[in-house]
This record gives C-alpha cells, sequence and structure tokens, in this order.
C-alpha cells in the first residue's frame, strides 16, 4: 500500500467515529459547555453523508443560540431549513427558535435616498442599491458607506434596536454640474469625477475642484459646498491658438540681418577711400538694412495683425442654484 493510500486511510473518518463526536457533542451539550460543543458538531457538521447530519445542524445551531452567537445561530437555523426536510413539527420547531432568536438579537432598518442612483454597503457587505431595506440587522452600532457609483461620498454610524425598525433618510447631496467641459475631466480634491449630464454628487465641505480641458489651462477652485446646494460651472469657450512661432522667426532673423548691416557699415568707415573693398561693404550695408528692416517689420505685423480665430479668453462662472 502507497504512503498516500496509508495517509488516506489514517486521516478518513468512519460512521462511527462521527457517532462518538456527536454523542460526546451531546454530552458536552447536555452539560452546558457549548464552547467545546460547537467545535464538534462544527466538525460532523461537514459530512453531509452523515446519517445524523441534520440533527447536528440542527444542535448546532441551539448551540450557537445558547452560546450568545446570534448570527451563527441564525445563519445555522436558516441553513437547516433550507436543506433538512424532516418532520412538520421538528420544522416548526426550528422555525420557533428562530423566530425567538430573532427576537432577542434583532431589528430592522429601512434605508431611502432623497438622491437617485445611488449604492450603499452596510459594514463589509456588498455594494447594494438604495433605497434598502433589512429586516433582520443585529442589534447595535453599524457603519453605512454612501457612493455615488464607485466613489465614496461619505459614512455614517446608525444603531439598531432589538424589535425595532430603524428608518434612515439620506438627506441630497451637494451637485455640481459642468457647463462647456466637452471632452475635459473634473477633479474633486484630486480624485477624479465622471463628468455626467445631470451633475456629479458631492460631500458637503470645502471641496477643491480642478476642471481640465484639452488645450486650456486647468481651472482651479476651492468652494464650500452645503447638502443639497446646486452649483453650475460654466465655462467660456477655450480652442487651440491660431498664431505660430514662424513670426517671431522671421521678426529675429531681420535683427540678426540688421546686426549683419552695422558690422558691414563699420567695415565700410574703415576700408580705404575709393578701394574695392569700400565700395562691396557699402552695398552690403544697403542690402542688410534694407533685408534686415523688411522681415523685422513684416514679422512683427504678421505677428500682431488681427487674426480670424485667434487666441479665446477662458474663465469659470459659477452660478449658485438652491
Amino acid at each position: 500500500m502507497s504512503l498516500l493510500n496509508l495517509l488516506i486511510l489514517f486521516m478518513s473518518v468512519t460512521p462511527a467515529d462521527l457517532e462518538s463526536k456527536m454523542d460526546d457533542a451531546m454530552s458536552l451539550y447536555a452539560a452546558g459547555n457549548f464552547t467545546r460543543a460547537i467545535l464538534l458538531l462544527e466538525e460532523i457538521d461537514r459530512y453531509k453523508d452523515a446519517p445524523f447530519y441534520c440533527s447536528a445542524k440542527y444542535n448546532l445551531a441551539r448551540a450557537y443560540h445558547k452560546a450568545d452567537l446570534p448570527l451563527k445561530g441564525k445563519s445555522k437555523y436558516e441553513d437547516y431549513l433550507r436543506s433538512c426536510k424532516e418532520s412538520s413539527e421538528d420544522t416548526k420547531t426550528a422555525k420557533t427558535y428562530l423566530n425567538q432568536l430573532i427576537a432577542e438579537h434583532f431589528g430592522a432598518i429601512k434605508i431611502i435616498c432623497v438622491d437617485s442612483g445611488l449604492m450603499l454597503k452596510v459594514d463589509q457587505g456588498n455594494l447594494v442599491p438604495c433605497p434598502l431595506d433589512i429586516p433582520h440587522l443585529l442589534a447595535g452600532d453599524h457603519h453605512l458607506s454612501i457612493f455615488s457609483g464607485e466613489r465614496l461620498l461619505e459614512t455614517r454610524s446608525f444603531k439598531i434596536i432589538v424589535k425595532q425598525e430603524t428608518l434612515l433618510q439620506i438627506p441630497a447631496f451637494a451637485r455640481l454640474t459642468l457647463k462647456g467641459v466637452e471632452g475635459g475631466g473634473l477633479l474633486v480634491d484630486g480624485l477624479p469625477v465622471p463628468v455626467l449630464s445631470d451633475g456629479a454628487l458631492l460631500a458637503s465641505g470645502q471641496r477643491a475642484i480642478v476642471v481640465q480641458r484639452p488645450a486650456c489651462p486647468d481651472e482651479a477652485r476651492s468652494l464650500i459646498f452645503h447638502p443639497g446646494q446646486h452649483q453650475t460651472l460654466a465655462l467660456s469657450s477655450c480652442t487651440k491658438s491660431n498664431r505660430t512661432p514662424w513670426p517671431w522667426v522671421v521678426a529675429g532673423s531681420g535683427a540678426a540681418i540688421l546686426g549683419l548691416g552695422v558690422v558691414f557699415y563699420a567695415k565700410n568707415q574703415a576700408a580705404a577711400d575709393g578701394s574695392d573693398d569700400k565700395d562691396l561693404y557699402y552695398r552690403l550695408t544697403l542690402a542688410s538694412y534694407g533685408l534686415g528692416g523688411s522681415l523685422l517689420i513684416g514679422g512683427l505685423s504678421w505677428q500682431f495683425w488681427p487674426t480670424e480665430g485667434g487666441d479665446v479668453a477662458h474663465g469659470l462662472n459659477w452660478q449658485m442654484v438652491w
């Protein structure tokens, strides 16, 4: 026999082993030692083929209940009622104990939201849409996280009281609507926020707003938002400038040629009268002054002459709507 088969044989649990564990668990249960009974019953609960599987599951639910572990007790009672189709009397008894457990440890909560589209997370649960109705939530303090999409807006605490239903209304958040920022982006406190047609929901308080648009400088504001406040951010049009660097290149070239003309003039003055060099430098001086001056004037005129579709001013215009 291989070592693997020996290991499997050694680790296998026989029906007699499970029956022995069940007897020990029930003895511990009867003695009020629920913690140790739970350990054995949890082990038996893993074997669905055990002949007393449902009995172990039922007693495990009862042990959780008596050990003051209401969440596990409720879950195991419900698991028993789903999994085990025993006599109607057993089912009735389990339901009675489940209702007793709920009455002892659980309350209810209903959460409604003024804003549509919000997502909620209670404690470490899953994201679910608002409104939210939880009929059985363990009594005590809980945490609620409120999201717009996947973006966290706010966290708050609430308390559940046994046998009572708590109504929690999430008031309207501040809303920021953008106009004239097609193709751009929005940053709130350094985090990207989707630019939606109906506006972006924001938590109240002071927020750093940055609007980003192609070919435009970022527009930034620090603004205080109040619950339910609606603000509209309208930006004037911003397009790419039609100006080019070539006018300055032409003007700079003209200035350089004028400088060269000054050099030619100095050499003309230094040359002997009647010499060929004096005549050459004179002609070069005139040519340099003429060409350089023309380029300089032409380049400056090109740069500053009004053109259609030139630089367009941009800026923020804040409108507050209550």
